[in-house]
C-alpha cells in the first residue's frame, strides 16, 4: 500500500501539469464567454461552477488545488498580455512574473518545486506557440500561421491586406516597420539638402518607415519574406492607405530594392486646426482634404511604380477631374463621375456584371465597364451617413453583390436591375456592429457575413467576431469567437475549395492567418470538466466509505 501510495504521488506533478493547462482552456473558452456575453446570468453561472468544481476536491486538499489554481490562470494570462510587447520588454516581464509567481506558488501551494516549475514551463511554452489571448479561434479554427510585424499603432492602427497572385499561388502583402541603420541614416542625412527643412523631415519620419511584405504559402507553410518589386504592379495602393485615410499622405522610396513607405499629414498642424474651428463647412473641407490626399497617395504610389521600372499590365482605374478613367480588358475607360474614390469592383445590378463601386460626398455610384456609363447612384441620408469603411460582396448564394456600409449604425444596400439602391438591412438601434468580410457560398450554404459585434445582453460596445448568414432581412449567427479587436479580415484562397482568413489585431501588430475547423473543442473540454468533476466526487465518496468502515471497526 505504501509503495502504491508513494508511486502515485511520484506523478502527481503530471496531474497538476495538465491541470495548469485545462483550467487556462476552460477560462478562456467558459468562464470568459459566460461573463462577457451574458453578465449578471453568466457570472452567477460561473460561480456555481466554481462551488461544484470545489465539492469535487477533497477538503484537506482544497488549498493546495485553489492556490495552484490562481497561479495557472495569473501566469497564463499574465504571459499572454505582453505576447505584442518588443522583444526586450516582453522577455523581462515574463522572467519577473515567471520568478514571482513561481516562489509564491512554491511557498503557498507546498505543491513541491518540481511541479511548481515543470507547470510554468508548460504554459510559457503553449503561450510562445499561440498566447493564450488567441486561443478563443481554437474553437471554430486552425491556426495557419501566427506572427507579429513591427508597427506604431499611432502611424498604422491595425496591418492592411492586399492579396495577390504569385507563381507560388495567392500572397498577402502587408508592412513591416524597419530601422535604417547609423550609416544608412548618416548617409541619408549627408543628402537631405533639397529643401531647408529636409533634415528635419528625415529626421521626423526615420523612425517610422515600412517595409511591404508578402506572406505566402510555400507547400503548405506560411513564408513571410519582403515583396519583389516586379509585384508592386498587382498591389491595390487603396487596401494598404484605407487604414489611415484621409489623415495621412503615403510616401514610398526604393531601399536595397526593397519598397519602404513613411507617413506625413496631408494638411499643416494650423491648418487642421483651422479646418476643425468650422463646424458649418466640416463636411465640406472633410471632402476636400480626402481628395486631396487621395491625389497625393497616387501621384506618390506612380512615381514608386515609375522608380521601380514596373508597369501594371493594366493601367489601374483612377478618377482625375471628375473623370473615371483607365483601362478594363483592352478596353479604354472614361466615365464622367461626381465621386473621388474607388472601392472595388463587383457584380452590384445582376450577377456577372462587371461594375466598380465609387465613393464621393455622401454619394454612391456604379459605373459598367462594359457600357462605360454611371448605372445607379446612391445619395445618403442625414441618419445614414457614408464613412469610407465599405465592404463588397454577395447575400445570397449565386445573388449579386451587396453593399456592406460601416457606418455609426452599419447597414446593408443592395441595388436591383434598374439600378434602384435599397437598405435590405440596418442593425439595431445603439448596436456597434461592424462588417469585415464577406465569404463565398461554400456548397448549399449562403455566403458569410463576417463581423465584429457586441453582446446581445451586455450594453457595452466591446465587439466580438462573428459570423452570419442573411436570410429575409434579418442576420442569422452561426458562430462567434470571443475575441476582441480583430479587424482588417481578408479572405485568400492557398488550399484548392478552402478558405482561409487573415485578420489583424487593432493596435499591436500581430496577425493571424486561420482555417475553418469542425474539431468539437469546446464540447470535448466541458466533457473532459465532467468527468474530471466524477472522479474527483468519486474519490470523495471513496473516503467516506473508508472512515465509515474504519469507525465500524473500531
Amino acid at each position: 500500500m505504501d509503495k502504491t501510495l508513494k508511486r502515485s504521488r511520484r506523478w502527481l506533478w503530471i496531474v497538476y501539469l495538465l491541470w495548469a493547462l485545462f483550467v487556462n482552456a476552460m477560462n478562456i473558452w467558459v468562464v470568459k464567454p459566460l461573463v462577457e456575453d451574458f453578465a449578471l446570468l453568466g457570472v452567477l453561472a460561473v460561480i456555481v461552477i466554481i462551488v461544484l468544481w470545489l465539492t469535487t476536491i477533497r477538503i484537506q486538499s482544497r488549498k493546495k488545488w485553489i492556490t495552484f489554481t490562481l497561479f495557472a490562470l495569473l501566469l497564463g494570462q499574465g504571459i499572454s498580455s505582453v505576447s505584442f510587447y518588443p522583444t526586450g520588454l516582453r522577455v523581462l516581464f515574463t522572467v519577473i512574473m515567471l520568478l514571482g509567481l513561481c516562489i509564491l506558488a512554491i511557498w503557498f501551494t507546498k505543491a513541491g518545486w518540481k511541479t511548481v516549475l515543470v507547470s510554468a514551463a508548460a504554459i510559457l511554452l503553449v503561450n510562445l506557440w499561440l498566447p493564450y489571448s488567441e486561443w478563443p479561434f481554437l474553437t471554430h479554427f486552425k491556426i495557419v500561421k501566427y506572427g507579429k510585424m513591427s508597427l506604431i499603432p499611432g502611424d498604422i492602427p491595425a496591418l492592411p491586406w492586399s492579396t495577390i497572385s504569385t507563381p507560388q499561388g495567392p500572397a498577402l502583402v502587408t508592412f513591416n516597420r524597419v530601422l535604417p541603420s547609423n550609416a544608412e541614416l548618416s548617409d541619408l542625412a549627408s543628402q537631405a539638402t533639397s529643401k531647408p527643412d529636409s533634415l528635419y523631415n528625415l529626421l521626423q519620419t526615420a523612425q517610422h518607415e515600412y517595409e511591404l511584405m508578402e506572406i505566402l504559402s510555400d507547400h503548405g507553410k506560411a513564408v513571410v519574406k519582403p515583396l519583389p518589386l516586379s509585384d508592386l504592379a498587382q498591389v491595390s495602393l487603396w487596401n494598404l492607405v484605407a487604414p489611415t485615410f484621409p489623415l495621412s499622405v503615403s510616401h514610398w522610396k526604393i531601399v536595397n530594392q526593397h519598397a519602404i513607405m513613411y507617413l506625413t499629414a496631408p494638411v499643416s498642424p494650423a491648418s487642421a486646426a483651422a479646418l476643425g474651428l468650422e463646424p458649418a463647412s466640416y463636411s465640406g473641407n472633410f471632402l476636400a482634404l480626402a481628395a486631396q490626399t487621395w491625389e497625393q497617395d497616387q501621384e506618390q504610389w506612380n512615381q514608386l511604380l515609375s522608380d521601380a521600372n514596373v508597369t501594371p499590365a493594366n493601367p489601374p482605374l483612377q478618377i482625375q477631374g471628375g473623370l473615371l478613367t483607365g483601362s478594363w480588358q483592352g478596353h479604354t475607360v472614361q466615365v464622367p463621375v461626381k465621386t473621388q474614390i474607388i472601392l472595388g469592383e463587383g457584380s452590384f445590378t445582376r450577377p456577372g456584371a462587371n461594375q466598380v463601386l465609387l465613393e464621393g460626398a455622401n454619394l454612391l455610384q456604379i459605373v459598367s465597364l462594359t457600357q462605360n456609363k454611371v448605372v445607379a447612384s446612391f445619395h445618403a441620408s442625414l441618419t445614414q451617413s457614408l464613412p469610407h469603411d465599405i465592404v463588397i460582396g454577395p447575400l445570397t448564394k449565386g445573388g449579386p453583390d451587396a453593399i456592406f456600409v460601416n457606418a455609426q449604425r452599419a447597414y446593408i444596400l443592395s441595388v436591383n436591375s434598374a439600378g434602384q439602391f435599397r437598405t435590405v438591412y440596418e442593425a439595431p438601434l445603439g448596436s456597434s456592429l461592424r462588417f469585415e468580410a464577406v465569404l463565398p457560398s461554400v456548397g448549399n450554404r449562403a455566403p458569410e457575413i463576417i463581423t465584429d459585434d457586441p453582446s446581445a445582453m451586455r450594453d457595452v460596445p466591446t465587439r466580438y467576431f462573428s459570423s452570419y448568414l442573411y436570410r429575409d432581412h434579418q442576420l442569422y449567427r452561426n458562430w462567434r469567437v470571443y475575441r476582441t479587436n480583430v479587424v482588417n479580415v481578408e479572405p485568400v484562397h492557398w488550399q484548392p475549395g478552402k478558405v482561409d482568413l487573415a485578420l489583424s489585431i487593432y493596435g499591436t501588430g500581430e496577425y493571424l492567418i486561420i482555417q475553418r475547423s469542425y474539431t468539437p473543442v469546446l464540447p470535448v473540454s466541458i466533457g473532459i470538466f465532467i468527468i474530471i468533476g466524477l472522479i474527483g466526487w468519486g474519490l470523495r465518496l471513496n473516503d467516506r466509505r473508508k472512515r465509515v468502515k474504519a469507525d465500524e471497526v473500531q
